[in-house]
């Protein structure tokens, strides 16, 4: 569960992050101050600030502490960077914290083992069915799965009437919803509420004794089906829209198991790929089983590759022919479509196999194609964080260099701590002086002195290379970079003076985009 989830369930106090580490750490259980010693990452631990360790591993971890006493002013020392301490105000009593973790707790261990149900009856391969008598069992509650042709191709199995629903068992008779039914949602606009929301919509007429969830299956972003739940037997909450939304992703992965998948070795193959870059996947121990199963030898030199399509349009037909061809180009990978686009966890004993692939670039660019990738990683765990890169590798290289094939993060990673840096503070403030002067003297006459610096500044000692991208004579440089050093006032030849104008360059080349 993301940290961040969790202490917005304590709305009712004043908090305060004294430091902070990540926000989105991932947090497996809660233990208390009081008595630890051996402290473990991804633990939530609860107290008073009086409970804090006087002295702190060298580790990363998260302390929530109701204020009993003042913190100490230089607490925690050496590792004020590496720890999520929050601090919540006087108030705040410890036994309702207490219950608002344990419920917390209790919800996502329900939610989790409502998943492992759900994903054993998929891997079973005992059919859609099989799959809907599994998520009645669990949320105990009516369930209808229908295609877009309002056919049913699943329901619930119980021999109990619903009360004033006898139109639940006409429907099962006929094999399609009821007309009547179809009306009053569209009446309610029920369907275009939960294609806005892309997660499942409850609704209540005010005429009705029972309230639906109402949910849409996609299959690579195109919508194929819709689930319905009735509160008949217990009112729901946000664990049976947990629930739900993850029921829509394993009827959709059932309704996919085609020759499609099958290329990818397997549906266990991209089920296990997707719990990794969904986070759902944490213990080491069990991830190596299920790679030792599959076969998987993938445990060094990796990259993710996020595979993108101008016309986000990957059908199972083209999507089979893309991965098939470029298996070739990289034989020791797996793949599955994750969020509309094709990501390949890839493996290059030699890094160089892969930034000089002219074979995958010029494969990317005939077919329309663009790629993006991570930097090497050799934890498997860490995959979420790879696909981050890689994602975000693609977002920066499209908007900056949108005719190129192939985008590496380690070329837009700079970028990307500029935006980050965006989002508290204003851009601007982090600027050279000289450089925004520069810029402002290329505005008012209609020179190139910031663009001839850029390239100076990429292409140290190659005088030729700026030259010729600039399409001007190598004299022209060598007097542009005189002109910008006297009347700019421009030290190119510190290293520091050099570091904070090029990085002033690139910091205007994101925030003009």
């Amino acid at each position: 569960m993301l940290l961040s989830k969790i202490m917005t369930s304590f709305h009712n106090y004043e908090r305060q992050w004294v430091c902070q580490f990540d926000r989105n750490a991932d947090i497996y259980s809660f233990a208390f101050l009081s008595g630890a010693r051996d402290f473990e990452a991804n633990i939530l631990y609860f107290g008073g600030i009086s409970e804090l360790p006087e002295h702190i591993p060298n580790m990363h971890l998260t302390f929530v502490c109701v204020r009993d006493q003042e913190l100490p002013a230089e607490y925690p020392g050496a590792y004020l960077s590496s720890i999520n301490l929050i601090v919540l105000d006087e108030h705040a009593k410890q036994m309702e914290i207490l219950r608002i973790l344990t419920q917390l707790f209790g919800e996502a261990a329900r939610i989790s083992s409502g998943r492992s149900h759900l994903i054993e009856v998929l891997h079973a391969s005992q059919g859609l069915q099989a799959i809907i008598d599994k998520a009645y069992e669990i949320l105990q509650n009516p369930i209808i799965v229908v295609d877009n042709s309002y056919r049913l191709l699943a329901m619930y199995r119980d021999d109990t009437v619903v009360e004033d629903r006898a139109d639940l068992e006409e429907q099962r008779a006929l094999g399609y919803m009821l007309k009547s039914n179809i009306d009053a949602m569209n009446r309610a606009h029920i369907y275009e509420q939960a294609r806005a929301r892309r997660y499942p919509l409850y609704n209540k007429d005010p005429e009705a004794k029972h309230g639906w969830i109402t949910a849409l299956v996609y299959i690579h972003g195109i919508e194929v089906g819709q689930i319905g739940v009735m509160d008949s037997r217990h009112p729901f909450t946000h664990v049976d829209f947990e629930l739900v939304d993850f029921l829509c992703k394993a009827v959709s992965l059932e309704l996919q198991k085609s020759d499609f998948y099958r290329t990818n070795q397997g549906l266990m193959h991209s089920y296990l790929l997707s719990d990794l870059l969904d986070n759902q996947a944490h213990d080491s121990s069990v991830i190596e089983q299920r790679m030792a199963n599959l076969g998987w030898n993938l445990t060094a030199n990796l990259y993710i590759l996020l595979l993108a399509d101008s016309a986000r349009n990957f059908f199972d037909g083209k999507a089979q022919l893309i991965t098939q061809q470029l298996h070739h180009l990289m034989p020791d990978s797996r793949w599955v479509i994750y969020h509309g686009q094709i990501v390949f966890l890839t493996r290059f004993d030699d890094s160089s196999r892969l930034t000089d692939n002219e074979e995958l670039s010029r494969y990317l660019s005939i077919n329309g194609l663009q790629a993006a990738v991570s930097n090497r990683f050799d934890d498997i765990i860490s995959i979420r964080k790879y696909y981050s890169q890689a994602a975000k590798a693609y977002e920066f290289g499209h908007r900056l260099h949108p005719g190129q094939p192939l985008y590496f993060y380690a070329d837009y990673f700079f970028y990307h701590m500029g935006q980050i840096v965006s989002e508290q503070h204003e851009i601007e403030d982090f600027y050279h002086p000289g450089v925004v002067a520069l810029a402002a003297h290329d505005r008012a006459h209609g020179t190139s002195f910031l663009e001839t610096l850029k390239l100076y500044l990429t292409y140290i000692d190659q005088p030729a290379v700026v030259a010729d991208k600039l399409f001007i004579h190598k004299n022209t440089v060598f007097y542009r970079i005189s002109k910008i050093r006297e009347q700019f006032c421009l030290a190119l030849d510190n290293g520091d003076e050099r570091f904070k104008i090029h990085m002033t360059v690139k910091l205007m080349e994101l925030n003009r985009t």
